[in-house]
């Protein structure tokens, strides 16, 4: 439950960040170009491990039955869903709005308040 309302805490700050700039800030940026090729592929790369590897945790320890039957394999399945989740809902997101803006030459330092 716990891991629950983390990632929805996650969501909630992404969404802020990601909203958080005017349109009149968003600039031009080409995708053809490396500045913007090589850091999403590797970020695409990145994600896929994540996705993959995470899925392949969780899909061991529901398949064999002496993996489920140990009580700190569910802690591990509780890691890699939490985990899977980033790769699903945070990192999209974050690559989405780092890469073009680094692309285009805005480096913005984003900081959020919690009050």
């Amino acid at each position: 439950m716990i891991h629950v309302y983390m990632c929805v805490c996650v969501c909630v700050c992404v969404c802020a960040v990601v909203t958080e700039r005017s349109v009149a800030e968003w600039s031009p940026v080409r995708l053809d170009t490396a500045a913007f090729i090589v850091p999403m592929a590797a970020l695409i790369c990145l994600n896929l491990v994540i996705l993959v590897g995470n899925m392949m945790v969780i899909m061991a320890v529901f398949t064999h039955s002496k993996l489920r039957s140990m009580t700190t394999n569910k802690f591990i399945v509780s890691l890699a869903f939490a985990d899977l989740m980033v790769g699903l809902v945070v990192l999209p997101f974050s690559s989405a709005n780092e890469v073009p803006a680094s692309a285009s030459g805005m480096h913005h330092t984003h900081q959020m308040s919690l009050a």
